[in-house]
């Protein structure tokens, strides 16, 4: 069993144990498992986005509430962001959104035994989805940008969402590497919510 919470770091619901447990499963992602070229020390893969006071999304599991089985990291694109100012490729030539109403989705991660299903319907990433659809949407979000992988990408699609990409897929490391727009709309509410809580019911 996991529970999802959303904070940012000054915030008294994310604990600091937390935070560090999630950075560590962010060295376990993307160090040790993806190979890429991050910021990593002491096991925990942290960059300078992280100073931004971004937004988390961190599933923990219930019965050890300090440690991080998935998280993700929102930033809106009024300031810096990973799309525009990292991997602006990715953008094929369109211009890098910049609006309160529109946020970015970055650094998603799970634990190893937690995408066991691969980009199947797995529990972690499926709730964290969820919970980050209501809170986007209770703070006037419309629309989420993410620079992800196409595993990531058909995962989402899978879910029912409405994707757009910028451009195609680029090879970044060994990981084919995509951004997309994904609105957070009554659409996305009712395949997140609606309909998955119906299939559930179904399946009881």
């Amino acid at each position: 069993m996991q529970e999802i919470v959303i904070g940012r770091p000054s915030w008294r619901n994310l604990p600091s144990a937390l935070i560090d447990s999630m950075y560590g499963l962010r060295h376990q992602m993307f160090f040790e498992r993806l190979n890429w070229q991050v910021d990593t020390r002491d096991g925990k893969e942290k960059d300078w986005f992280d100073r931004l006071e971004p937004t988390y999304v961190v599933a923990r599991a219930a019965a050890e509430r300090n440690r991080a089985l998935g998280s993700w990291r929102l930033l809106p694109t009024t300031g810096p962001y990973m799309l525009k100012d990292v991997f602006p490729e990715l953008l094929h030539g369109q211009e890098a959104p910049s609006d309160p109403t529109i946020w970015e989705a970055s650094r998603f991660a799970v634990a190893k035994h937690e995408d066991a299903v691969a980009f199947g319907l797995n529990e972690t990433p499926v709730a964290m989805i969820r919970e980050m659809l209501r809170f986007v949407r209770r703070n006037g979000v419309h629309e989420i940008v993410t620079v992800t992988s196409v595993g990531v990408e058909r995962l989402i699609r899978n879910l029912g969402l409405k994707t757009e990409r910028f451009g195609p897929a680029i090879q970044i490391g060994e990981v084919r590497t995509v951004a997309l727009r994904v609105p957070m709309d009554d659409h996305a509410e009712l395949k997140l919510w609606g309909e998955l809580e119906r299939d559930a019911l179904r399946a009881a």
